[in-house]
């Protein structure tokens, strides 16, 4: 003890004092300063003896501890103390309850059992409101904004509330979030993306969305903007959650383009931006898991590519839209089902002149289809008011688009 106080007392400053001790007494830096940190009064004999107590109580203890260690019968006889110990301690019943973080939101609230209609949109927005909402606004459901790029709805779904989305990305990605999360908001507000929704690092674009009511037993079929195809049982992606999951396994720069929810025995159409048209049973396509990729539906022409799948089951039409505003309705009867990985047939004869296929919808005569121009702006239109043609005709032009105009999307409005 003489020693170390004269250490003390000699060195210059703190640091010089505590490196002179670990070099005398080979200290660690620790104890050096736990000396320098030591009160006068504990150097008194009484101090002294309690210090010599306590380290002759640690040594047993390490001692004790070593034999518990190196003997299996003890040591579980001490895990049995011990868990008995926290049991008589902390035997009582939960009072918190464990939810999933995706359950937190909107869980506990009382809520209107109105039905819901979601729009996702092409710039990857994605908002709901409800059916008297929806029923009122109709073709005044997009934001129009000049300063902004034109977006325009991809999909209508009818949900409820507590309902799950499944939202799969051009990635080949799926997630699922609340329809309760999604932002209720009118027709001129843009609402959400799923980036802003989920939390996620990266944004992604969706290719298309449904909803997980009732679909236990059925499928859900992508296409590739290659012309890849993939059948997948629904229940795969229940566990999607916020983070996402994979849907498909893409190569070479290839992207989900469409996708949609089958029964596992419908028939399918997969049509192209040059037009080819190919209508086959989902029964040739074997199911795969999630971690997997396509096999080829359609067999492309040089610089085309695929634009939409759609689920022909018991319709009676094709109703067809091009760029330049061309549109037909033809009877699924002149497109005889094909195998997969065929070209299938021409839609239009003269796709110069009409310009690119923008969309495909199966469709019988009491739906109601949605066309979204370029100005921004939408209209409904009965099918029973397009006019029937052949396959190979070039279609009537919408008298609403002129000029420069271009017809940007059309999908079918949802049936109750």
């Amino acid at each position: 003890i003489d020693e170390v106080v004269a250490i003390i007392k000699k060195a210059s400053d703190v640091d010089n004092a505590r490196r002179t001790l670990m070099k005398r007494f080979k200290l660690s830096e620790s104890q050096a300063q736990a000396i320098l940190d030591m009160k006068l009064s504990r150097l008194t004999t009484m101090e002294r003896r309690k210090i010599a107590e306590e380290l002759e109580n640690t040594l047993k203890e390490i001692d004790y501890l070593r034999a518990i260690l190196g003997a299996p019968e003890l040591l579980d006889e001490e895990i049995v103390k011990e868990l008995k110990t926290i049991r008589e301690r902390f035997g009582d019943e939960r009072k918190t309850t464990i939810i999933d973080e995706d359950e937190i939101a909107g869980s506990y609230e009382v809520i209107p059992r109105e039905e819901q209609v979601v729009i996702v949109t092409r710039a990857g927005y994605l908002k709901r409101m409800s059916e008297t909402s929806f029923t009122r606004l109709r073709s005044r459901i997009m934001p129009v904004d000049k300063d902004k790029d034109i977006d325009y709805p991809i999909q209508i779904i009818r949900c409820d509330y507590d309902d799950n989305l499944m939202v799969f990305t051009e990635e080949g990605r799926c997630y699922s979030p609340k329809v309760s999360l999604l932002p209720e908001v009118g027709g001129g507000q843009r609402g959400k993306t799923l980036r802003v929704l989920l939390g996620s690092e990266r944004e992604e674009r969706i290719s298309f969305a449904i909803s997980t009511k009732d679909g236990n037993e059925r499928y859900v079929v992508f296409v590739t903007k290659n012309g890849l195809i993939k059948r997948s049982k629904l229940n795969l992606f229940f566990n999607a959650r916020r983070k996402g999951i994979i849907a498909m396994i893409l190569k070479n720069g290839d992207r989900v383009v469409s996708g949609t929810l089958t029964t596992g025995k419908d028939d399918l159409i997969i049509s192209t931006a040059r037009g080819q048209v190919i209508r086959l049973s989902e029964e040739d396509i074997r199911p795969s898991g999630r971690n997997a990729g396509g096999v080829i539906g359609i067999k492309l022409l040089k610089d085309d590519h695929v634009i939409k799948i759609t689920n022909a089951e018991d319709k009676k039409f094709l109703i067809l839209v091009t760029s330049s505003g061309y549109m037909k309705k033809v009877s699924l009867n002149e497109f005889g089902k094909k195998r997969r990985a065929s070209m299938g047939v021409k839609s239009f004869s003269d796709i110069v002149i009409v310009g690119e296929v923008i969309s495909v919808e199966a469709v019988n005569n009491e739906d109601t289809v949605l066309v979204s121009l370029s100005n921004g702006k939408t209209y409904q239109l009965s099918v029973t008011k397009v006019k029937e043609l052949k396959r190979g005709s070039r279609g009537v032009k919408i008298k609403e688009v002129t000029g420069r105009k271009r017809v940007m999307n059309l999908i079918k409005f949802p049936v109750r």
